[in-house]
């Protein structure tokens, strides 16, 4: 298969957006110490420190910062993607 990254999915995903998505913390650390880009983002613009706290994973998102993760990163829309979530928590837990 000539031209086919095998370090990125159809979606732009790399492996650790997934790893960041699941909360994989030991594949997180593995893959940094392969040279992982904590900035890289998928074909709509979300990165991994993105779906990390989408996902409620505090200690994956703690370490995608301490490795220089882009917390001003924008998606292919303009859009602020962490400011977003942050409004979506606060909205959430006013119901309450």
């Amino acid at each position: 298969m000539n031209g086919v990254d095998v370090n990125v999915d159809s979606d732009g995903r790399t492996p650790l957006m997934w790893a960041c998505l699941y909360g994989w913390m030991i594949i997180v650390i593995m893959l940094f110490s392969r040279g992982a880009d904590v900035n890289m983002q998928d074909n709509q613009g979300v990165s991994a420190l993105v779906l990390a706290s989408q996902n409620g994973h505090s200690d994956v998102v703690k370490v995608l910062i301490e490795k220089g993760a882009e917390v001003n990163i924008q998606d292919n829309g303009g859009h602020l993607l962490l400011l977003q979530q942050v409004s979506m928590d606060i909205a959430m837990l006013s119901k309450y």
